[in-house]
């Protein structure tokens, strides 16, 4: 069984490429039940004026929900929008950092950082809707809803990269779940940013109330290092405080646009030069591969 949440805001949702990149192969090919939370909000805060945005595709939360769960295998387990907070509270050091060495104007900076914490803030309601599932999961995974996935998710290597990953040691902890297998699994290669992707990351059961509820709470609770200046850093800084973190090539998720004149989707210019790195690494490394085994053969 596996547990999807989808944060963000209800005017940038898209569904149509996380359908056939995730929805359906993890319900039909792989036979997972797939139980999905949908942690969206009615706003459209913006902190940066972007192009390419998609036009809005839902209007209401049921209109989504009914998509979902019309999909063989998943369904939708909370019902209704999320209020995302009007004005949440920021930490001055995070705010003080995020905007050095920015061309961003002071109030700009200010709402791109309140952005940041609703997006915390959707994290841990992520958590909440999970708990009161009852249900025990195979596999979590969290997912932007401004974004989708480069091909289908690999979930076979994902689960080996999950599970094969040496359990963490919990000094903190005295009991015998001292050591446990807290692994976060994130895509690589582009949008970093000096941290880690943070538009999307599968999780193991036992990391899933780190990786939902730690970023709240550390922004509130715990020193800012002095290098973080956004969140992919700030991430990386916190979950690797108690969780192992894999970046992999298995999947990679970017930011859906509309393509142009309207018809089907894209991926921004910047993401495409992404994905044309992608396919020469993984073109270099398959010839590599194929060398190898050439190699091997006439030895033989």
């Amino acid at each position: 069984r596996a547990y999807v949440c989808i944060t963000g805001q209800l005017p940038r949702l898209e569904l149509a490429n996380k359908i056939d990149n995730l929805f359906r192969p993890l319900a039909t090919v792989h036979g997972l039940d797939v139980d999905v939370a949908l942690v969206l909000s009615d706003t459209d805060n913006h902190s940066v004026n972007r192009t390419g945005d998609r036009a809005q595709r839902y209007f209401d939360f049921d209109e989504a929900a009914a998509e979902l769960d019309a999909l063989p295998g998943v369904r939708v387990v909370n019902r209704g929008l999320d209020d995302a907070s009007a004005a949440p509270v920021v930490t001055p050091k995070y705010l003080e950092q995020r905007g050095r060495d920015s061309t961003m104007k002071p109030e700009e900076t200010l709402e791109r950082v309140r952005n940041h914490v609703r997006q915390f803030e959707g994290l841990a309601r992520c958590h909440y809707h999970m708990v009161r599932t009852g249900e025990r999961y195979d596999v979590v995974h969290r997912i932007r809803e401004d974004s989708g996935y480069y091909g289908s998710v690999d979930y076979a290597e994902v689960r080996r990269l999950l599970d094969g990953g040496e359990p963490v040691y919990h000094p903190h902890k005295q009991t015998l779940d001292n050591w446990r297998n807290m692994t976060i699994v994130t895509s690589g290669g582009c949008d970093t940013h000096g941290g880690i992707n943070d538009r999307s990351a599968f999780v193991s059961p036992l990391a899933a109330y780190d990786y939902f509820n730690h970023p709240v709470l550390h922004m509130y609770l715990r020193p800012i290092d002095d290098e973080v200046r956004n969140t992919e850093r700030f991430l990386r800084d916190v979950y690797r405080r108690t969780c192992r973190l894999v970046e992999t090539a298995t999947f990679h998720a970017f930011r859906i646009w509309d393509a142009e004149g309207g018809e089907g989707t894209t991926f921004s210019p910047s993401d495409l030069d992404c994905i044309k790195k992608i396919k020469r690494d993984e073109g270099g490394k398959e010839k590599k591969e194929k060398q190898t085994q050439e190699g091997g053969d006439r030895r033989l």
